[in-house]
């Protein structure tokens, strides 16, 4: 090894080796050179050339020419020097690393790296790799390159394995030695493939590491989901390098009775006595064995009872339980899903398809995606289609009708950890769980019945906590008593009893838990736990979990409570992606799980502008009628409304009789019969005013509808007292900030500028896209579409003109925007998805993007056509809109027809 000019000395002392016989075996015993920092070209450092000075002289190599002339950059000499020593690397048998300096170094702000990159390796620049340097980077000075600060230090553990390395590519590693014993009950599966990675880590942990000797007992422990593979790379291993250990040896560890015979097989065949401890007595005794402890699984199982004692010999351990990396002294793996290609390459094998098509690759690719690339599900589901039961393209559709079947008629397989189907060894874990007949253990089974129904990522622990928290809210019922939070936790929330549930599944690899402590199942695990319940069971499994899930969801309107529903969506979406109807079906629990949808509904609300004032039945039908009239089905809408109506007067119920006339002047104005919305909203504050208060939430919601009336009646003057009352009344008992401010000030703030008052539109419109973001975040739709409606709050003059166009290319990015949040999250689209286009074709009118513009206002009008007809106001007010930007293109083509196309779009759009 050298370091700096000493690399140099290095190479010129082994050029002299290599012609001088008297140094022959200084060269022949030399098998391998590092090199830190050592400049082959030179250093473009002035003062570089003093400092290495002192080293020829320290070395009394001062009347040597070709070690002085290496002080400088570009000499003649010491490039002369380098070639000749290439051109001894490339007879062969010598290995070269090249450890090259990343940080810079000097005086005050002079600073420089001492020795390039380009100069540090033999290899030049406009030359490929070099088959025997391998060149390292480190994140360090020339000075400090090679300067350890202990043995945990990065550079000197890797200067450490390249040494390693160097040695077992010269020895050969171990030298092969006679294998006498090969007690391994199993062949590895002839379609076995990939794996590459693990493979290559037990190799070296296990088989190359051996040049430090007997200094430890070797352990190794494969550790993941079953059906992940672990048996089979244990088999690969063993078939791989029989001829590295002269006996290798099997034992199933699943069970006590077979872990026992196991050693008894090899007593018999070895002659030792019937013991275990005989046995792991007589192989402390002995060199190079292999003991392969499989399936070591149970939760009350100490594995280390069958170790033998000493340091010699390899263990290599598979298991469920990652608790058991413990047991590791050369490394431990997490045998997880397979690599997408290899996934890909084990289903085509399995299937026996040759000379594949691209389409049928394709199809593999849909299959192992499906089956979340789990060894054993793919290798089942390839002997499913070589058996001619399914074909290849056909998989996936059967696999979502008849996933269990499927997969047991492909668990017919030659070698032992394929004879199982991936559900039947998910259920040896369940039923070892079941025996332990402890309370933390049936609680663990509780949990993996409710994860089932949730997201298979990301599920916290703290959604628990809030459930069991938050059940003194709940009206206790019989289905309410059935969830396992309550049942199994009478006096509250018990973290133990959790911690120990989630440990235990944990310990089978069912579940992981990242660093956060975040729970996941894998894909096909959680389906698993949904499709091994049966029916009644199922039901039951789903009422409870969402009843869990429900629980959790804060009610209130601080941001902490926005937060967490947001993070609790994706387990109510999958919640709900799993009732088949059980949410809304007659029968009993009907009302705990309307109570389910009013707490999921809240959660979704927060991507809209809603006052929950209601309760019960009522508050059900006006959330349903709010539906309707987001996705601009205003009849309907209003025949709930009216419904409503009725029952509130039949139960003189004061409160929701005006939150249904609400509703319907709010439907009426979309309607464009605004007049009648105005009268709506006049009588319900007339009647109620006295009785209910002014400052009940409904009459904030008349005035803001009356403002709208107004707006679009073009009485700005009655609009502005209107809007500008429900924002008064809101304020005063909400407070400044508050949820409820936002659309009503965005309102506000466009007839604010429709009247020229410039000023108030712009403060107003930049204080509710402030709100909108600390509420609901910079993503949010809302948030996208008001910073794109803000971007019209100039006014247009003469000296502004510039900036009015600069802010319109602004307005239109956040326009487009919107416009994909809408339509990646909507189904059939909305009046807010409507509104997102015509926003995005006016502003794409404005910047001089004319065709754009034609083309979506286009395919506004024939949505609004179909929803509403061409005779509803909405429709003429977009029809006249394409007038606007037709006439736009005609003008243009008079007037502008010389200009190229570009300058009159493009270069607007740039700006």
């Amino acid at each position: 090894m050298g370091h700096s000019l000493g690399g140099i000395v290095l190479k010129q002392a082994l050029i002299l080796a290599s012609q001088q016989d008297r140094y022959a075996n200084i060269f022949n015993a030399t098998i391998g050179i590092i090199f830190f920092g050592t400049p082959h070209r030179g250093s473009k450092v002035a003062d570089y050339g003093l400092m290495l000075a002192r080293v020829p002289y320290a070395l009394s190599l001062r009347d040597n020419p070709v070690l002085l002339e290496a002080l400088k950059k570009g000499n003649e000499g010491l490039g002369k020097l380098t070639e000749e020593f290439k051109a001894l690397m490339e007879r062969g048998g010598k290995e070269v690393v090249s450890f090259y300096e990343t940080k810079k170094e000097g005086v005050g702000i002079v600073k420089m790296l001492v020795v390039e990159k380009t100069s540090a390796l033999l290899k030049s620049p406009d030359e490929r790799d070099l088959p025997y340097e391998e060149a390292i980077p480190v994140t360090a000075s020339h000075r400090d390159i090679c300067r350890f600060a202990s043995s945990a230090d990065t550079t000197y553990k890797s200067a450490v394995q390249r040494i390693k390395n160097i040695y077992k590519a010269r020895l050969g590693s171990r030298t092969e030695v006679k294998n006498e014993h090969y007690l391994v009950p199993h062949s590895v599966n002839p379609h076995f493939t990939g794996r590459d990675d693990i493979r290559r880590k037990l190799v070296t942990a296990l088989i190359e590491d051996d040049w430090m000797g007997d200094e430890k007992q070797k352990r190794f422990v494969l550790h993941g989901l079953g059906g992940s593979g672990k048996t089979q790379i244990s088999l690969k291993f063993a078939q791989d390098y029989k001829n590295r250990y002269c006996s290798i040896f099997w034992i199933d560890a699943s069970s006590n009775e077979l872990a026992q015979e196991g050693f008894m097989n090899i007593a018999r065949t070895c002659k030792q006595e019937a013991q275990i401890e005989s046995v792991k007595t007589w192989l402390s005794t002995k060199e190079h064995w292999l003991l392969i402890i499989d399936n070591a699984d149970g939760p009350k199982l100490d594995v280390s009872k069958f170790f033998p004692p000493g340091t010699k010999g390899t263990i290599l351990l598979t298991t469920r339980n990652p608790d058991f990396q413990k047991y590791a002294t050369s490394g431990s793996y997490k045998v997880d899903e397979m690599s997408p290609d290899d996934a890909v390459s084990l289903l085509l094998k399995t299937s026996a398809l040759q000379d594949q098509t691209d389409e049928e690759r394709k199809s593999a690719e849909k299959v192992a995606k499906t089956l979340g690339n789990l060894a054993l599900a793919i290798v089942q589901a390839g002997a499913v289609i070589r058996q001619g039961l399914v074909s290849l393209d056909g998989f996936c559709d059967l696999y979502s009708k008849r996933k269990k079947e499927l997969l047991e008629s492909g668990r017919q397989d030659s070698s032992v950890d394929y004879q199982r189907s991936v559900y039947t060894t998910w259920e040896i874990s369940v039923r070892m769980i079941k025996d332990l007949k402890m309370d933390h253990a049936d609680f663990a089974l509780e949990l993996l019945r409710h994860f089932s129904f949730m997201h298979f990522a990301g599920v916290d622990i703290d959604l628990f906590e809030a459930a069991r928290n938050n059940t003194d809210s709940w009206v206790f019922s019989d289905i309410i008593l059935k969830i396992p939070l309550i049942r199994m936790m009478i006096s509250g929330w018990d973290p133990m009893l959790m911690a120990k549930a989630l440990g235990l599944l944990v310990s089978f690899s069912l579940v992981t838990r990242d660093g956060t402590g975040a729970i996941s199942l894998h894909p096909l695990v959680h389906e698993w736990s949904r499709e091994r319940m049966p029916e009644e069971e199922r039901v039951l499994a789903w009422k409870t979990t969402a009843i869990t899930v429900a629980l959790a969801i804060p009610l209130g309107l601080e941001i902490e409570d926005f937060q967490q529903r947001k993070s609790l969506l994706p387990h109510i979406d999958a919640c709900l992606s799993h009732s088949t109807n059980i949410l809304f079906s007659p029968g009993p629990d009907i009302n705990d799980r309307m109570q389910v949808a009013l707490n999921f509904s809240k959660a979704f609300r927060d991507q809209q502008f809603f006052y929950p004032g209601y309760r019960g039945f009522a508050f059900i039908l006006a959330w349903v009628a709010y539906d309707l009239t987001m996705l601009g089905r205003y009849e309907d809408a209003i025949a709930i409304h009216e419904k409503r109506l009725h029952e509130a007067r039949r139960e003189d119920d004061d409160e929701n009789i005006v939150g249904a006339m609400v509703g319907l002047a709010e439907c009426y104005a979309s309607l464009g019969d605004f007049q009648k919305a105005v009268d709506t909203c006049q009588e319900s504050i007339l009647k109620f005013q006295d009785s209910l208060g002014e400052e009940h939430g409904s009459m904030a919601i008349s005035f803001h509808i009356m403002g709208r009336a107004y707006s679009s009646m073009k009485k700005k003057q009655p609009a502005r007292k209107s809007f500008e009352k429900a924002l008064e009344i809101r304020k005063r008992v909400y407070g400044s900030e508050h949820v409820g401010h936002i659309q009503l000030s965005l309102e506000l703030a466009i007839l604010y500028h429709d009247m020229r008052l410039f000023k108030k539109a712009r403060a107003l419109q930049d204080e509710s896209i402030r709100l909108l973001q600390k509420f609901y975040g910079e993503e949010n739709l809302n948030t996208v579409n008001a910073v794109a409606a803000g971007e019209n709050f100039t006014r247009l003059s003469p000296v502004n003109a510039l900036s009015f166009v600069q802010r319109k290319a602004k307005g239109l990015a956040s326009t487009k925007k919107a416009c994909q949040i809408v339509h990646s999250s909507e189904g059939e689209i909305s009046v807010m998805g409507l509104t997102c286009m015509e926003q995005l074709a006016w502003d794409y009118y404005l910047c001089g993007a004319l065709q754009k513009a034609q083309v979506l206002q286009l395919e506004v009008i024939k949505i609004k056509t179909e929803k509403w007809g061409k005779d509803h106001d909405s429709t003429v007010s977009s029809v006249d809109t394409m007038k606007k930007i037709r006439n736009a293109i005609m003008f243009r083509k008079m007037f502008y027809w010389w200009l190229p196309k570009g300058v009159l779009e493009k270069e607007w759009l740039r700006s």
